[in-house]
């Protein structure tokens, strides 16, 4: 029995506009949501580089989270999320889960009891995939020892992941390698930051999804199974989509959590992306958010991290 001030957005996709339509009118509904999170990803280098040798290079990933609001913020319990899809291959789901829920193949959250990760207005925190200095490694390599945390992974194979002693591990809830997470070096995840208002635990047994989709062969139709934990959209602060500029299929996330994509390769084996990463725009001192990575971010640039 409140009276509650919140802004809203509304918008309608796909109109047709025709030269001899009998009205211009089109009613839009408002939706509300929410701006006080204040939590957006602010750039993402998933791009190889490459060594003295010419030989690719994948461990220097990182993503920055930047607090763009004015005030502390704290970014304890902070999920980030990789999709279970890519952009690239559209798969025909039996049940679109999109218009609710976003399908992740790995969760890691930001470890804290509440207020152990503050973050001031206007400030960055780093997540590496591998917390070292990469500079000793390839030319220009960002130096991710001080990175606020990292990605470290218990193997279930032989291939083993490295624990940097200096940068704490983020808290892994769930992950599909065998081995150990990557970004996508092509740049067809779409990365999204929650809020789970649940436990792990909780979690774990109430939110895994098979997502049934089907898979033509020539005449031939088959059900497949792409296996994940559904993110309800309601947590999500922040998404954002990325894809080869040339080989977009389709929106991995909803539409309302975003619009577009961004990118660094034009097309698949696009040698020119090495070392190249997608970042935020900003306006009057803040980074542009309206839901729409490819009115947002500004493709194939340069990370902010390299070392000169």
């Amino acid at each position: 029995n409140k009276t509650l001030e919140s802004q809203v957005r509304a918008q309608q996709n796909n109109v047709s506009v025709g030269e001899n339509a009998t009205t211009n009118s089109i009613t839009l509904l408002p939706e509300v949501y929410n701006t006080a999170e204040g939590f957006v990803i602010s750039e993402v280098f998933f791009t190889q580089m490459l060594t003295t040798e010419g030989k690719p290079y994948s461990n220097a990933q990182y993503i920055i989270i930047t607090n763009n609001t004015d005030n502390t913020l704290y970014a304890d319990s902070l999920i980030f999320v990789q999709s279970a899809n890519i952009s690239s291959s559209k798969r025909d789901y039996i049940k679109d889960f999109r218009a609710n829920s976003m399908l992740a193949g790995s969760l890691y959250m930001i470890p804290g009891k509440g207020k152990d990760v503050p973050v001031a207005a206007g400030k960055s925190i780093v997540l590496a995939l591998n917390g070292k200095d990469h500079s000793k490694f390839v030319p220009h390599g960002p130096d991710l020892s001080k990175a606020n945390f990292e990605m470290y992974d218990i193997s279930t194979n032989k291939t083993k992941d490295e624990d940097q002693p200096t940068v704490p591990n983020l808290d892994n809830w769930f992950k599909t390698s065998a081995s150990y997470t990557v970004l996508h070096s092509g740049g067809v995840d779409s990365y999204a930051l929650a809020r789970i208002p649940v436990s792990k635990a909780t979690y774990i047994k109430d939110y895994q999804y098979d997502a049934n989709y089907l898979s033509k062969d020539g005449t031939t139709e088959k059900v497949m199974k792409t296996k994940g934990y559904l993110v309800p959209n309601s947590w999500i602060i922040d998404a954002v989509n990325l894809g080869i500029k040339n080989k977009y299929e389709w929106n991995i996330v909803s539409p309302k959590l975003d619009a577009g994509f961004t990118y660094c390769l034009e097309a698949s084996g696009d040698k020119t992306a090495y070392g190249t990463a997608v970042i935020r725009r900003m306006e009057n001192g803040k980074y542009v958010d309206t839901n729409n990575s490819t009115n947002d971010f500004t493709p194939k640039t340069t990370p902010s991290l390299l070392t000169k």
